[in-house]
């Protein structure tokens, strides 16, 4: 008479049961909420990219709109500073115009004013320590980033990268809209989260002991996840993958803009 297995036992198990029915609602609502963060995505960059095409700020403007919620990002400005020789107000990592990494050299405008509205790129160099003094006479006119110093109120709110440079330095690289990452990655991530949910309820140990036919689909989902982050990886800037890899980092669409313009400035070897 054949042997029953004592640890074999009929019906479902609870915990496995339990898990499934709470996490398949949960993975159907966060492929839902993918999908309405690619419209409200795609509207943040559309807006983004009509920007530079918007009237050209000046100084006053700047200043006017420090202490505002108005967001100025990919806006173009043009700004007469012309502070004479000063040392540089701050150096940051970042890349030429013709994609050299290396430093930019930044400068404050109206340097009586200890807490200036916006700072300006006066140029870029391949050594942080090329010059200890610059003479700025110089209309320059470029794009706008916002918070290079993050949330530090005591910081410039705006930088001004231009395309001009002061000499001996060379002009640095000017940021675009198009550096921002775009939703292609969306509908593929809601179909992930499909996949895990449709497979789920097989992975549940049955009453024989052995795991369902579902756990079978594991594997290849786990493959098609590791392909989607290798394309995410080749199609899209290093500024971006940079800013979407930073530990902490805002995930709203406006601190996604500014983060990615703000790796502008300091490319690393992240990937």
């Amino acid at each position: 008479m054949a042997q029953i297995d004592p640890r074999r036992r009929s019906g479902l198990p609870l915990g496995a049961t339990l898990m499934t029915l709470l996490m398949v609602p949960v993975l159907i609502a966060m492929g839902i909420w993918q999908l309405q963060r690619r419209d409200w995505k795609a509207q943040i960059n559309a807006e983004l990219a009509a920007a530079p095409s918007l009237p050209v700020l000046d100084a006053a403007a700047l200043q006017a709109a420090r202490a505002s919620d108005t967001s100025l990002l990919y806006r173009r400005a043009s700004v007469a500073c012309t502070p004479g020789s000063v040392a540089p107000y701050d150096i940051k990592g970042g890349d030429s115009a013709d994609g050299q990494s290396g430093y930019l050299l930044l400068v404050n405008c109206t340097p009586a004013d200890p807490k200036p509205a916006f700072v300006v790129v006066a140029g870029w160099s391949q050594r942080p320590d090329a010059l200890t003094k610059l003479n700025v006479n110089t209309t320059f006119d470029g794009l706008i980033i916002e918070r290079p110093y993050g949330k530090d109120t005591t910081r410039p709110r705006f930088m001004l990268i231009p395309q001009q440079a002061v000499p001996p330095l060379a002009p640095s690289r000017v940021p675009t809209p198009g550096d921002l990452p775009d939703n292609q990655g969306h509908p593929a991530r809601t179909i992930q989260l499909a996949g895990i949910a449709l497979c789920l309820p097989g992975v549940a140990v049955d009453s024989t002991g052995h795991t369902g036919a579902g756990a079978d689909c594991l594997p290849d989902l786990q493959t098609k996840i590791s392909q989607r982050r290798r394309s995410f990886a080749q199609h899209t800037t290093p500024a971006a993958r940079i800013c979407l890899a930073a530990p902490g980092s805002a995930r709203t669409p406006e601190a996604l803009a500014t983060g990615t313009a703000q790796t502008v400035l300091r490319r690393t070897d992240a990937y």
